[in-house]
């Protein structure tokens, strides 16, 4: 029975081929875009699922109550220590990813990612271990287990485990590693995305928590018993560890995260590098919430709008002895059949684009549906799900008419499904200008924050990693501002762009001595302020003369009044602290502000601006180097940069990265989602445009005689033009109306998740829902056009 419902249903497909492409093709936009983006969501959302005891592990988060900052950083003793103490702990490890240069064959240092991790490393994670026990920890030099993919590209033929291999670096004398093991390279899909995993043994002095000393902090993750309570265990260390520091003047609080949300759920630790963001899965998965959703709007508008044609078929069945049950199931087996060939055809177009995707996103995607059979048997299950569902509607109205009906009151049948046409037209475009409206502003916000005025010139500026420079520093800046296209070359302890200073230091704030301010240090050379083009506001900057010290006069120049320690504070600091003259020392800095300068972002975009203070390192001999190039400085500049680094460090690894990109990189989530949403709101047009498309021609085939008769009776075109276009527009002005107050709230929730943010202005909705309407009625003008164009005498010859 079904097999000839589905024959039925493949000739009702062939015979009317432009209704069946249009629903194709449309059905097929739509599941090749859920399927990519439920690819990129069910990745993301699978991060640290893989290992055996994720459910179990957790990661120790400090919150200093002071400022509410949370940090993923905790003192190094506090792991050990609480271990003894409470049973519910069963183990833990203090580990962190970090990037290094390693030298693994003499032709150069490689840098990597690896994960600098405790023994027991192996009672957490379950790496797959390919070769070698490295579990088992060697004496005598750090252990270095590396992946797969390391060991093909510097080990193809040999086997690397035993061998010793030096480290490259910067800051420190080099050290000699020894690979204990090789391991299957990590999934994409986690947040321990490293190369490779030191093991050292940590200082006997790092488990023993000091209440008047200074701490390391570091990475701490704790495996938890099967029945112990993260929150109680988590109660129980701030009690513990209050009452190991009593006395002490620390505000701090601790809370565990489960390991499957460190990736995803950690928007508000800063110093975490490898994070997803919910905000942006939860975007996607409802763009293609929605484009399922239009692809099957269009299906039940374009095949509710031939009622009246098939309502005559449905007729001579009945009277045939076709039962209205049977006639609902042929109906049934038709909706499933078009999404069975939409389904394959998006396969075929998933196949195609998944490659992209991956290129686009930056590393491939571990779950998909070519190596991951549970996804491929749920799609399936909800493509049947949904096709059935998609077609109940059209089956009961299809199957409904009575043989009478079909012959006297054709059209009436019809008209009982207007209404409900009309909602889903509506329904349709309040989506489409919705998103259309939508993805103006996230351009239009992304704009802002790309172009936003730093208070510094981030162009052309570029910075080398960290690096021990001793007493060659003066000579080595020399020798790059001897370059022509070097402008300027400062030296500091600055991260610029990832950490907002040098350090920082709560101290009182002088506007409410019950508060505390964060203010910002950066400590640099005398050069910092105009590598960075920062702008004087008043007074002196660092490198005046007349501020005394070996920095900045010549062996023959002498000050008679030195200035011990000054510094230059920002506009918003002066203001803060209540600096209105210069050259005096301020008792809240404990030093000597000798100039002002325009606020600038020290920090991300994502941070508010805080008080900042340069202070002078009279002998910047270690820290980072910035330089200021020319414009349009090539590839043969920092050619010449590097030669002069290896001249005079060669055994240090050459790393440098232009400022800008580093800067660009803070916002490359949004700016990928940014894509994102205009590439899929484009299809979500197209399909919207291609649904409309089909419902016009309906109602022109419909009309055609109706139309004949007007232009006979004296209608001009443009009579006929407005006839036949006014409903739908004014359709489509109503979705319009409708979406705007509903994208209004979305977007302005979306916007208050920046700390500098555009103004939600009505120019981008007026703007919205202009295209919207001119997409419409070029969708529709050639329709109508050619329908007005007509000679009447080819459509009324029969009458």
């Amino acid at each position: 029975m079904i097999k000839n419902y589905l024959k039925i249903a493949w000739r009702n497909l062939w015979k009317r081929k432009t209704h069946s492409l249009i629903c194709i093709i449309g059905l097929s936009l739509g599941l090749t875009s859920c399927l990519l983006i439920a690819t990129v969501v069910l990745n993301e959302l699978s991060y640290d699922r893989n290992w055996s005891k994720s459910n179990r592990i957790y990661r120790l988060i400090t919150t200093d109550k002071n400022f509410n900052t949370k940090t993923a950083y905790a003192p190094v003793p506090i792991a050990p220590e609480f271990k003894q103490d409470f049973p519910e702990l069963e183990n833990y490890c203090r580990m962190v990813s970090q990037e290094g240069a390693f030298k693994f064959n003499k032709t150069g240092e490689t840098s990597i990612t690896y994960l600098n991790a405790e023994e027991t490393v192996w009672d957490l994670l379950n790496f797959k271990v390919l070769n070698g026990n490295p579990s088992v920890y060697k004496e005598g030099y750090p252990n270095l287990i590396i992946t797969q993919k390391l060991k093909e590209q510097f080990f193809p033929n040999t086997d690397p485990v035993g061998q010793v291999i030096k480290s490259v670096s910067n800051y420190e004398t080099a050290k000699n590693y020894l690979i204990t093991g090789v391991i299957e390279t990590l999934p994409t899909n986690s947040f321990f995305q490293s190369e490779a995993i030191v093991v050292e043994k940590l200082n006997s002095g790092n488990n023993v928590l000091n209440p008047r000393g200074a701490s390391t902090w570091t990475q701490q993750f704790f495996l938890l018993r099967h029945d112990a309570s993260p929150t109680q265990v988590a109660k129980q260390l701030n009690t513990w560890f209050y009452q190991k520091m009593k006395g002490t003047s620390w505000n701090l609080e601790f809370s565990l995260q489960p390991l499957q949300e460190v990736y995803l759920k950690s928007g508000a630790i800063t110093s975490q590098k490898t994070k997803g963001n919910l905000m942006h899965l939860q975007v996607l998965s409802g763009i293609a919430i929605l484009l399922l959703l239009i692809a099957c709007i269009n299906y039940v508008n374009l095949t509710t709008a031939r009622i009246d044609v098939r309502a005559k078929e449905t007729g001579v069945r009945k009277i045939l002895g076709a039962d209205r049950k049977v006639l609902f199931v042929q109906y049934l087996c038709e909706s499933v059949l078009f999404f069975f060939i939409s389904f394959c055809a998006s396969l075929v177009l998933y196949l195609f684009l998944l490659p992209i995707v991956e290129s686009f996103i930056g590393h491939p995607l571990s779950m998909n549906l070519l190596n991951h059979a549970p996804s491929v048997y749920t799609s399936v299950i909800a493509l049947f799900l949904l096709s059935v569902i998609t077609g109940i509607y059209p089956a009961i109205l299809l199957s409904k008419p009575d043989p009478h009906v079909t012959v006297s009151k054709g059209h009436e049948v019809k008209r009982r499904n207007v209404v409900f046409q009309k909602t889903l037209v509506i329904l349709q475009f309040a989506i489409t200008s919705g998103v259309l409206i939508a993805s103006l502003t996230v351009h239009e916000q992304m704009n802002y924050l790309f172009g936003k005025d730093l208070g510094y010139e981030a162009e052309n500026l570029v910075r080398l990693d960290y690096t021990e420079y001793g007493s060659k520093a003066a000579f080595f800046k020399n020798e790059l501002l001897r370059i022509p296209e070097v402008e300027q070359v400062s030296i500091s302890r600055w991260y610029l762009p990832e950490n907002g200073g040098t350090g920082s230091m709560e101290m009182e704030d002088p506007m409410n001595s019950n508060n505390k301010v964060k203010v910002w240090f950066i400590n640099g050379d005398k050069d910092l302020s105009k590598t960075l083009r920062l702008h004087l506001v008043q007074g002196r900057n660092l490198d005046d003369p007349s501020l005394g010290g070996p920095s900045n006069t010549s062996e023959n120049d002498t000050v008679a009044n030195p200035i011990a320690n000054p510094i230059l504070i920002t506009q918003s600091t002066a203001k803060r602290f209540g600096i209105a003259e210069l050259n005096k020392p301020n008792k809240h800095l404990d030093a000597i502000p000798v100039g002002i300068v325009k606020d600038f972002h020290n920090q991300s975009l994502r941070s508010p601006m805080l008080p900042t203070v340069i202070s002078l390192s009279k002998d910047a001999h270690s820290g980072y180097l910035l330089m200021r190039l020319s414009s349009g400085a090539s590839t043969r500049v920092i050619n010449k940069v590097k030669a002069a680094y290896q001249e005079f460090y060669p055994n240090n690894s050459f790393n440098l990265s232009w400022v800008k990109d580093g800067l660009e990189k803070e916002f490359r989530a949004e700016a990928k989602l940014q894509t994102f949403i205009q590439v899929f709101g484009g299809i979500i047009i197209l399909l919207s445009c291609l649904g409309l498309f089909g419902l016009i021609m309906y109602m022109v085939q419909h009309r055609v005689k109706e139309i004949s008769v007007r232009k006979v009776l004296g209608a001009s075109v443009t009579q006929i033009l407005v006839l036949l276009s006014k409903e739908a527009i004014l359709l489509i002005i109503l979705a319009v109306l409708v979406a705007v107050p509903v994208v209004w709230y979305g977007l302005d929730q979306w916007l208050r998740g920046y700390v500098y943010r555009i103004d939600l202005s009505g120019k981008v909705f007026v703007i919205g829902s202009l295209i919207i309407v001119c997409i419409a009625m070029i969708t529709m003008s050639f329709l109508t056009l050619k329908a007005a164009l007509e000679k009447p005498s080819q459509n009324l010859r029969t009458e």
